[in-house]
């Protein structure tokens, strides 16, 4: 996990808000949500990481809301990009399978390369600016 601006935390922490508040809305109710966390993901993570926004949560419901079996298993990867996003998301009804699809989905995320260098959130006395990482 890497350390973040108070900015970018305060936005994880409004996004989170709004998941929860869209679960409660379609009239489900969360059984398990972490909350999200900024990871490096990425071939080259080590040396030349893509920030990604990983969120993981489970809820109950409806079926016309969630899934046959009531349950919908969500893992979701946010790759920001300036004011976009590339987004994949893994939903599932939690029945097992032969296929690992968690693994599937981390091998996904885990296999991308990054061709340039991601500003990096710098705080200041101004607020928060962005500077390309070295």
């Amino acid at each position: 996990v890497l350390p973040i601006c108070a900015e970018i935390e305060a936005e994880i922490a409004q996004m989170d808000k709004e998941i929860k508040a869209s679960i409660a809305d379609m009239g489900c109710e969360i059984v398990s949500f972490d909350g999200s966390k900024i990871v490096n993901i990425g071939k080259d993570a080590e040396e030349n990481p893509l920030r990604a926004i990983i969120t993981n949560r489970v809820y109950s419901g409806p079926k016309e809301n969630t899934t046959e079996k009531g349950v919908v298993e969500v893992h979701q990867c946010t790759i920001p990009i300036g004011k976009n996003a590339v987004v994949f998301t893994l939903m599932s009804d939690g029945e097992p399978t032969t296929l690992d699809r968690v693994v599937v989905f981390e091998e996904i995320i885990n296999s991308f390369v990054v061709v340039t260098p991601a500003p990096v959130p710098v705080e200041t006395t101004e607020g928060t600016e962005t500077t390309p990482a070295e």
